[in-house]
């Protein structure tokens, strides 16, 4: 059964914090020959009609794909697509869009090796919990958020709801004086 890759929760940086759903993006398939997830850091897909496969890099996290960087990403089952009116949104996929800025695009004739050791990205430490990410290789660690692995940066998104959960509490209940029901005169 072919399937197809929906990718959303996109941002247009690693670092932007995502109050709701964040961008839909694009739903690429159907693939019916292989999905495959290398070390958390490449997704690779490939059609029976294809020669090459559909290749997306996954960075900090996040996969990087048209300008965006996605936090999640679904494998859905061709009748999924057509049952939730999804078969609107498949597009074809297209490898210079998966490249990262400044990345260049690997010829036809380069190797997977080639190609990876071309790749201008430097692997750096998460500054909340000391995991490895890849970063492009232009960053230059003056805004440190943007290194978060996603873990982290959805952490910091729900302290960020609950901070101000609690702040809307406290200023709906500011009239009323401690242990009573009564507002204060």
């Amino acid at each position: 059964m072919p399937i197809y890759v929906r990718l959303f929760q996109g941002r247009k940086t690693p670092s932007e914090l995502i109050t709701a759903l964040g961008e839909s993006g694009p739903v690429f398939g159907p693939y019916d020959c292989y999905y495959h997830i290398t070390y958390v850091d490449l997704i690779r897909m490939l059609r029976k009609s294809d020669e090459d496969p559909h290749d997306i890099r996954i960075i900090g996290g996040l996969l990087y794909y048209d300008g965006s960087y996605y936090g999640d990403w679904a494998v859905i089952s061709e009748d999924s697509i057509q049952e939730g009116g999804l078969d609107k949104c498949v597009a074809p996929f297209e490898e210079a869009k998966a490249q990262l800025p400044g990345q260049p695009v690997p010829t036809a004739d380069q190797t997977e090796e080639e190609s990876c050791a071309t790749s201008p990205t430097q692997r750096v430490r998460c500054p909340g919990c000391g995991l490895p990410v890849e970063m492009p290789a232009d960053w230059d660690g003056s805004a440190p958020e943007e290194a978060l692995c996603n873990t982290c940066h959805d952490n910091d998104e729900k302290a960020d709801r609950a901070a101000a959960a609690l702040a809307a509490y406290r200023k709906a209940h500011s009239d009323y004086g401690p242990g009573s029901n009564e507002p204060l005169d």
